[in-house]
């Protein structure tokens, strides 16, 4: 009786034995196979899209090491913080000594670090959460509020730094309008007769150039400058306020928009002149979309623009290519954007993972 016990313990060990073999075998396969689908990604992504993450990463590296982290290449949101907030904030452009590099290059330097990080979670060598935390968050924010305040000042076009994703066209504005609004110093101005300086620097623009025509490079436009200042004379000023009226919500948001690509341009750029929605926040946060009608027009164009950015974010692409690629599924599905925004997270998980 005692040899058939430990004949049958011995078997129960044995059984014991293979089935944890079998188990550490299949982690293994899961974990290779986990490695390839990661390997198979990475080979796939676009080549302009490496090359302009990994340098980024590197630098990254290479500053955690002069900073002395015991583990530089680690990504966490408290060292990306410190990175950005200390060595790319503020950093020149490459083309342009004169400017800083502006937003698009600072979430270009968060994409990165975000699939560095990713790369070592499914490396199980990093068990933090993501980079893109509050902080993080928090920099971009005051990062696009500050580049939204200068520019307003700046009376900068929005139209010059967005053809490109609109149109194949790069217009550049009329030498004689250029002109005419640094005479004018259009910045400095807040209740005064800009206007009708600036219309008077055209016509003066306007004057010269056409005496150059006519009379040649050396002819005396004193008789222009005469009629300009005589003109200035007899005409009263005319005081222009230049406070900004809230914005009525169809001149901002169209109910008729149909393709998520419109969305995108109408929430980043405005859509055929309009004001962008999220310029429009900025300025008067919800004055202009007060109305309960208005908030679920909103909020439903807002989950659309989340859709975007968190495909942009897991694809490391462009949102701008994202809401391309979003449209074509929703295209293929035959759905609204009502019915998509109404119900992102059964087509996020079926068509966008």
């Amino acid at each position: 009786q005692g040899r058939l016990d430990d004949k049958k313990t011995t078997m129960s060990n044995n059984m014991t034995a293979d089935l944890q073999q079998i188990a550490a075998d299949l982690r293994m396969q899961e974990e290779l196979n986990t490695q390839l689908i990661r390997a198979t990604e990475v080979s796939a992504a676009p080549k302009n899209t490496m090359n302009a993450l990994i340098p980024k990463q590197k630098e990254f590296i290479r500053w955690a090491i002069q900073k002395n982290y015991q583990s530089p290449e680690t990504v966490t949101e408290a060292k990306v913080a410190y990175f950005l907030n200390t060595q790319v904030l503020g950093k020149k452009n490459k083309s342009n000594a004169s400017r800083t590099i502006g937003k698009a290059t600072v979430n270009q330097y968060i994409t990165a670090l975000t699939c560095l990080w990713k790369i070592q979670v499914e490396a199980k060598v990093n068990s933090n959460t993501t980079p893109r935390g509050p902080t993080v968050k928090a920099i971009q924010k005051n990062l696009e509020r500050t580049t939204f305040q200068t520019r307003r000042a700046n009376f900068d076009d929005r139209g010059k730094h967005y053809q490109h994703l609109l149109t194949n066209e790069h217009s550049e504005p009329k030498k004689f309008c250029k002109d005419g609004f640094s005479e004018v110093k259009l910045a400095q101005a807040t209740t005064t007769s800009a206007f009708t300086s600036f219309r008077d620097a055209l016509k003066k623009n306007f004057l010269n150039s056409a005496a150059a025509m006519t009379d040649g490079p050396t002819t005396n436009n004193s008789i222009h400058q005469e009629m300009l200042s005589t003109q200035q004379q007899q005409e009263p000023t005319i005081e222009v306020n230049y406070a900004s009226a809230v914005p009525e919500f169809h001149s901002v948001l169209r109910q008729t928009t149909e393709k998520v690509t419109d969305v995108w341009a109408e929430w980043t750029v405005g859509l055929n002149g309009r004001p962008s929605v999220q310029d429009t926040d900025l300025q008067f946060n919800t004055a202009w979309r007060k109305q309960s009608s208005q908030q679920k027009i909103y909020s439903r164009r807002k989950m659309i623009i989340n859709l975007i950015k968190n495909y942009s974010e897991r694809k490391a692409i462009s949102c701008t290519l994202a809401s391309q690629e979003i449209e074509e599924k929703r295209s293929e599905q035959r759905m609204s954007l009502t019915h998509v925004a109404d119900n992102w997270k059964e087509f996020e998980s079926k068509h966008l993972m």
